[in-house]
Parts: structure tokens; sequence; C-alpha cells
């Protein structure tokens, strides 16, 4: 517990450190009339403070962090866990470079990259596609144990959820001239995602075990099963 309590403390100053950084790129790239590569490290350091702050929230709870090989992870499946992360990090940032070549990239007068937008958007959608393959082969490596399965099935249903109704934004918004209010859900679908992304990987990499009720817990449901067993032994009528 004290181990989990101290990774918790470091997490959370981590998640400090990181959140000070954004707020002070939020400010320099205001100060800099939004300049693309400032608003994509502002985003991107936001992202970056949700992962720490995620971990800080799971390392914290009273419950103690079980071997990930007790719940049936494997080496393998560890692996694929941190390439999709990996990729879903790669699809975060050249989506970043997409918006900051697009029109909605700051205000009217805010620079923009000077890419051409349908070559980066292609570039964005491998990295998407890319991701999705490796949750699919996840999803069938996870079927294999049936418990552990169940176990993380939750996750697997809203990143899949998440991930349909994210991609459907995206293409719609790509052939209706990225209109400005489709460019706002597609960027807080990304942070939905990356949000269920992280939190998938530590219910698996880092389980937590089940909490066992304390003494309190114990005593209060004693009288509770006394009179169960008095009600099962009464005679009917």
């Amino acid at each position: 517990v004290q181990v989990a309590v101290g990774l918790g403390r470091k997490a959370g100053a981590d998640f400090g450190g990181v959140g000070l950084t954004c707020g002070v790129v939020g400010g320099i790239a205001v100060r800099n009339d939004l300049h693309p590569f400032l608003v994509q490290s502002h985003f991107l350091l936001a992202m970056l403070s949700i992962l720490f702050g995620l971990v800080a929230i799971h390392r914290a709870r009273p419950d103690e962090v079980t071997p990930r090989e007790s719940i049936g992870v494997t080496p393998a499946l560890s692996w694929l866990f941190v390439v999709l992360g990996a990729l879903m990090a790669a699809a975060l940032t050249t989506g970043t470079v997409v918006t900051g070549a697009g029109p909605h990239a700051g205000d009217e007068t805010a620079r923009r990259y000077g890419f051409d937008i349908s070559t980066v958007a292609e570039i964005h959608s491998v990295t998407v596609w890319m991701s999705v393959s490796v949750f699919l082969v996840l999803v069938v490596a996870l079927r294999r144990d049936r418990n552990l399965f169940h176990r993380l099935s939750g996750h697997v249903s809203t990143w899949m959820f998440i991930a349909v109704v994210q991609g459907g934004i995206g293409y719609v918004q790509y052939f209706n001239d990225i209109p400005a209010t489709l460019v706002a859900a597609h960027v807080a679908g990304a942070t939905a995602l990356w949000l269920v992304t992280v939190r998938f990987t530590l219910a698996a990499l880092e389980p937590l075990a089940a909490h066992a009720p304390d003494a309190d817990d114990v005593h209060a449901m004693e009288p509770a099963a006394e009179r169960e067993i008095v009600l099962q032994a009464a005679p009917t009528a």
C-alpha cells in the first residue's frame, strides 16, 4: 500500500508539473498570436496531464495493485497495450497537425502550418486506422481468456463506441468543408478516446485486487445473516 501511495504521489507531482507547463505554454501561445506549434503543444501537454492525473487517481485508490499476470495479462498482451497507447499518442499528434493546417487553428488572423491539409489528413487517418487495427488484435487476444475479457469488457465496449463516433465525426467534417462545430466535437472526441485508452491500459497493466470488507463491514453484515438463518429455520404455516 505504501508503494502504491508513493507512486500515486509521484504521478500527482508529474500531473502538477505538466499542468503548470501547459498553462505557461497556453499563455505564450496567446501572446504569440496563436502560433500553431504552440497551440499544438498546449493540447498535447493537456493530454499528458490527463495521463498523469488518471494514473495518480488509479494508484491512490485503497485497493492494492495486483500483478497483471494474476488476471491473465501475458507479456504479449502487455506489449499490445503499450503499442495501442503509442499509436493513440501518434494519432493525437497528427490530428493536431491537421488542425494547425486547417481553417480553425485559432482566429481568422492566426498563422497556419503550410502543409497541404489533404496530405496531413491522410497521414492522420493512417495512424488512426493503425490504432484501430491494434485494438482489434488486442480484443481477439483478450477473448481467448474468458475471465480476463469479462473483467475488461466494459473498457472494450466504451473504446469501440467512442472510436466509431469519433471516426464518423472525422469523416463527416472532412467531406463537408471542415465546419467549426464538428472540429470542436472531434477535439472533444479525441480527448474522450485518449481518456478511455489510458483507463483501459491501467485496468490491464495495473489491475486492482478486489477490496475485502473491513471488520466494521463484517460486523454490520452479521445481524442480517443471523436474521436470514432464523427466517429460514422458522416453521411455515
